[in-house]
């Protein structure tokens, strides 16, 4: 006895996506009935053996748990990546209240974001590294007619759930500049288009707080790791004028580079400020406490649920927009005020020795 054809043998004979499909033979409203009709013609000469026209009824009429499809990435989130996972985390937590079932594809497997639209995912919530939207499933989820809310990585035709850059790096410049800092250095990555986009942005809001050569104040670093860092915070106190202030684009490089500067006998924030980006729960126990700008993490994950509820039950209101997420500032002690010019000497000339004991 031959198999029972599946969706995917049914949307490729008929020219409609495996959503499209599946929508259609459960009875979906958004299917117009020309389109539910060839394809349930074209179920039948396959033999499938699924709800026929007659029995199917709408699901609004008959209400089933929704099912969120969760994307992460292959390898688990580095702390610096916190933010988007504990947004997850908190995504799952009231999707389970809402009495939403949240499902996982198969990791290992490239088919496996195919075979869970396949099994009825009605929506999806996508959380990854901006090289994984080219993956072709991903790319394919993407290109669907399935719902899905995206964090942090922009994608076409997809809502976005972001923390709002623009005001965070306001925000800081305006606080450390307030304390007299005017040569402060960027240290950040180059991974990602959010990332290109801070990086301007930390240009901009500069320059209109009169801080000294923005552009000479960069510092990328190529990745994670700790000897990228000490030798970039070696090479720019060693400089001619050194920085006052180091501003990382997130916690865990912050906190990396007080150990090291610590270890190096150069103290924070008395001879060099840091701060940070993230609210990573590290930052809160270090002496002194990191001075960063937090997100409001629950509220992403409540606005990200909301978009994708919405959408699911309502397709014809999509539009693909950005959600901007309001953060907070976290004063900590590891901001302080400016040396004095003639203690700013003294201090560039010991740093530039200290500097090369990193």
């Amino acid at each position: 006895m031959p198999d029972k054809p599946s969706i995917r043998d049914i949307a490729r004979a008929s020219g409609y996506s495996p959503s499209t499909v599946s929508k259609a033979l459960n009875g979906h409203r958004e299917i117009n009935s020309e389109t539910a009709s060839v394809i349930r013609d074209k179920a039948a000469v396959l033999g499938y053996g699924g709800p026929s026209a007659g029995t199917v009824r709408s699901r609004r009429d008959h209400p089933h748990p929704r099912r969120l499809m969760l994307v992460r990435p292959d390898r688990e989130y580095s702390p610096r990546r916190f933010s988007a996972a504990l947004v997850c985390e908190l995504f799952c937590e009231q999707a389970a209240r809402r009495g939403c079932q949240v499902i996982y594809p198969a990791q290992k497997e490239t088919d496996g974001l195919l075979r869970l639209r396949e099994a009825e995912a009605d929506g999806a919530f996508l959380i990854c590294e901006e090289k994984m939207l080219y993956r072709p499933d991903i790319a394919g989820l993407l290109m669907s007619d399935m719902p899905v809310v995206t964090i942090d990585r922009r994608a076409e035709g997809c809502i976005c759930v972001s923390p709002d850059l623009r005001d965070a790096v306001r925000e800081v410049l305006a606080h450390i500049c307030g304390l007299g800092h005017k040569r402060i250095s960027l240290i950040g990555r180059d991974d990602s288009r959010e990332d290109r986009i801070f990086r301007a942005l930390f240009l901009r809001e500069a320059q209109n707080l009169g801080i000294e050569k923005p552009e000479d104040r960069l510092c990328t670093l190529p990745d994670d790791s700790e000897q990228d860092l000490e030798r970039s915070i070696r090479l720019m106190l060693a400089g001619a004028a050194p920085p006052t202030c180091l501003l990382c684009q997130d916690d865990l490089t912050a906190c990396r580079a007080i150990e090291l500067l610590e270890g190096a006998g150069i103290s924070v924030p008395e001879e060099i400020s840091v701060a940070g980006f993230g609210e990573l729960p590290e930052s809160s126990f270090l002496k002194p406490r990191l001075t960063t700008y937090g997100t409001d993490h629950r509220r992403a994950a409540e606005e990200a649920l909301r978009c994708l509820l919405r959408d699911i039950e309502r397709p014809l209101w999509r539009i693909p927009e950005t959600i901007r997420i309001p953060g907070h500032m976290v004063a900590g002690g590891s901001i302080g005020p400016c040396p004095d010019p003639e203690r700013e000497a003294k201090k560039c000339a010991d740093q530039g020795e200290r500097g090369r004991d990193l």
